[in-house]
């Protein structure tokens, strides 16, 4: 973006994070929002239907969303839409259309279908994509962990910890998925 572009996103939030329910996806998504330092908004996105689909077709759609996740995207347009994962890319892409390619497109993981519509797509690079020129590959997911927040981890387990032998190891596990069947 230009510097009248970065004035402008600072002053309103004009960055969309779409966010559907899948909390590793929104995780990655607003994890790289909050590394901008500037103002964002979410927007919910819920499914009716089979909005599954759309991407699977390559499509830029928003017919298989619900009435109010539709009412939710709207203008004033955004200058930059976050998205993560397979089922918000065509979301995204609608979004762009709608703007008439006003909105630049981030993308967080490999969006399938439709690859050429982003302007920006971070992958994994253990997800080995093809290169190309919007893809950049990071070497483990983005996610919300700041130095600030384990600086204020460890200070609210250290009198919890004080007593353990040491040293201390951790080890962090990701939470449930839609497999794990919890």
């Amino acid at each position: 973006p230009s510097n009248d572009e970065v004035a402008h996103l600072m002053t309103e939030p004009r960055i969309w994070v779409l966010v559907d329910g899948i909390s590793g996806h929104e995780s990655q998504s607003l994890g790289v929002a909050e590394a901008l330092g500037l103002p964002f908004e979410t927007r919910k996105i819920t499914y009716a239907g089979f909005a599954g689909h759309a991407n699977t077709l390559g499509f830029a759609a928003l017919g298989g969303l619900t009435p109010e996740a539709k009412a939710g995207l709207e203008p004033p347009w955004p200058g930059i839409v976050i998205a993560a994962g397979r089922r918000l890319a065509p979301v995204a892409r609608a979004i762009k259309r709608k703007c008439a390619g006003g909105a630049r497109l981030v993308q967080i993981m490999d969006p399938g279908r439709g690859f050429g519509a982003f302007d920006l797509v971070a992958v994994p690079r253990h997800d080995r994509c093809r290169a190309r020129d919007n893809l950049i590959e990071t070497t483990g997911a983005p996610n919300r962990v700041t130095t600030a927040k384990l600086s204020a981890g460890a200070e609210r387990w250290r009198s919890k910890c004080a007593e353990l032998p040491k040293p201390l190891f951790a080890l962090l596990l990701g939470g449930s998925t839609r497999r794990s069947g919890r």
